[in-house]
């Protein structure tokens, strides 16, 4: 299977992102781990084509209550 994590944490890759202490972790415990990629600190054009090639995709993204990062919309 070929996995990747997209963060969706307009944080980035930040050590105070929740969402990727949550990515690490979660990478940490698989048993072929994947890679994660920060949709802020990328281009969508170009991430979204390479995240095509991939089986599963894991959307990780903070929780604010009713809405999903505007970071987030555009890769959508």
């Amino acid at each position: 299977m070929n996995t990747i994590i997209l963060n969706g944490s307009p944080k980035g890759n930040s050590k105070n992102s929740n969402s990727r202490i949550f990515a690490d972790e979660f990478v940490r415990n698989m048993k072929n781990p994947c890679e994660i990629k920060c949709i802020a600190r990328e281009g969508h054009k170009e991430l979204t084509r390479y995240a095509a090639g991939f089986d599963t995709i894991i959307m990780i993204l903070p929780l604010y209550i009713h809405a999903m990062q505007k970071v987030f919309l555009p890769f959508l």
